[in-house]
C-alpha cells in the first residue's frame, strides 16, 4: 500500500459517518473526526467532511469537502452544491457543542452519535 492509502485508511478508522437520516442533510455522508487522531493542533482545526452521494470510499473521503467547525462555517476545500452547503451549515450550528466536544476527546463515538440532532 502506498503512503497516501495507508494515510486515508487511518483517517478512515479515525472517523465516524452520519448518514442523512442521522443528520437530516439529504444526498451525502458527514464523516466526523476526533481532534485525537486528527492533531488538535492540524493546520485547519476542527472539522468535518462532507461526502455527496450515499456511499463512501478512500477515495470520496480523500476528494471530500472539508468544513469547519465554527459558528460561522466554512468550506476549507472544494465546493458544495448551494443547498447541500446550507444545510450542512446548518447542521454544524445546531450541534457545535457537541462536535466540538467529540473533537476535543470529551464524550465518545457513541455519546456524540446519540446526541447529534438531524435538521428538518
Amino acid at each position: 500500500m502506498d503512503e497516501k492509502t495507508v494515510e486515508a485508511l487511518y483517517n478512515i478508522f479515525a472517523m465516524s459517518n452520519l448518514r442523512p437520516k442521522d443528520s437530516g442533510v439529504d444526498g451525502v455522508v458527514i464523516w466526523v473526526s476526533t481532534g485525537d487522531f486528527e492533531g488538535k493542533r492540524s493546520k485547519h482545526g476542527p472539522r468535518i467532511k462532507v461526502i455527496l452521494g450515499t456511499k463512501t470510499s478512500v477515495d470520496l473521503l480523500n476528494s471530500a469537502p472539508s468544513v469547519t467547525l465554527t459558528s460561522s462555517p466554512a468550506i476549507l476545500n472544494g465546493t458544495l452544491p448551494p443547498d447541500i452547503k446550507k444545510h450542512v451549515f446548518v447542521f454544524i450550528k445546531l450541534n457545535l457543542d457537541v462536535l466540538l466536544r467529540y473533537w476535543n476527546g470529551d464524550i465518545g463515538t457513541k455519546e456524540m452519535v446519540d446526541q447529534i440532532k438531524a435538521i428538518k
